[in-house]
């Protein structure tokens, strides 16, 4: 019971296998800043019966029991849902005007969040393992919403997607993750991202525009069937940036450097 700890800020309780529920003193404490729940195997239900005022950062990486996540506050910053048991999440619930970072690794999501266009201010996006049906109408909505955007991952899409034409208003994306996505093509707009520092495309085995990859600083494409032939590698260092460019084949374990 803490219902007592009227200055209670920071609470962890990471590795706590055998916690099957979270007291709900906790999540009444109206101080609360950070709440960590790393690993916390058994814990099924995350609910607070009031807003905080005061919370910033919820983490509940690894909680793979957890089923129910209910939390309001208006000044989340830092949102951690990696590897739970979670199937849908709306993030109307409070206000998350103040979110920036948002992992949702590994979730068995069966649709996007509702309203996650609408939370402006997210400068971090991790969605992975997921076997959603994403329409490119519905990515050009969360891009137009988005523009924020630094980090963008979308790994392991067992369906197939295509990134839209508007992938360009993300003036600000700095890393592009779609390891292990099934994807289409890159559309050109992707030129356009002059921030655009790593763009990773490992095992994203079914694309085939390798065109595109321009004025990149860093591009991880292992196992992507994009190099037609040897002839055309010049061509392609030609349009990536930096004195030196190296091209390396994990398959073949070879590399070529162009200067």
């Amino acid at each position: 019971d803490f219902s007592k700890a009227s200055s209670l800020k920071w609470v962890n309780l990471s590795g706590c296998e055998s916690l099957v529920d979270l007291p709900p003193s906790v999540l009444c404490a109206d101080m609360l800043v950070t709440l960590i729940l790393h690993r916390c195997t058994k814990i099924t239900s995350v609910r607070g019966e009031k807003h905080l005022n005061c919370l910033e950062k919820i983490s509940v990486d690894g909680c793979k029991s957890l089923k129910i996540f209910a939390v309001s506050s208006n000044l989340i910053e830092n949102l951690d849902l990696s590897s739970t048991g979670i199937q849908t999440l709306d993030l109307s619930i409070g206000s998350l005007e103040k979110l920036k970072r948002l992992n949702l690794d590994s979730l068995k999501l069966n649709c996007l969040p509702e309203g996650l266009s609408s939370v402006t201010s997210i400068s971090e996006l991790k969605i992975s393992g997921s076997a959603l049906i994403v329409e490119k109408q519905l990515l050009e909505e969360l891009f137009d919403g988005l523009q924020s955007l630094q980090i963008l991952h979308m790994k392991d899409f067992i369906n197939q997607f295509e990134l839209p034409n508007n992938i360009h208003v993300l003036s600000k994306l700095k890393e592009l993750n779609l390891d292990g996505s099934n994807m289409k093509r890159l559309p050109e707009s992707i030129k356009k991202l002059e921030e655009l520092e790593i763009l990773s495309l490992v095992n994203a085995g079914s694309l085939s525009a390798y065109q595109s990859f321009t004025s990149r600083h860093t591009v991880k494409c292992s196992e992507l069937h994009i190099l037609v032939s040897v002839s055309n590698l010049k061509g392609l260092a030609t349009m990536m940036m930096g004195k030196t460019k190296h091209i390396h084949s994990v398959q073949l374990g070879i590399g070529w450097t162009f200067t």
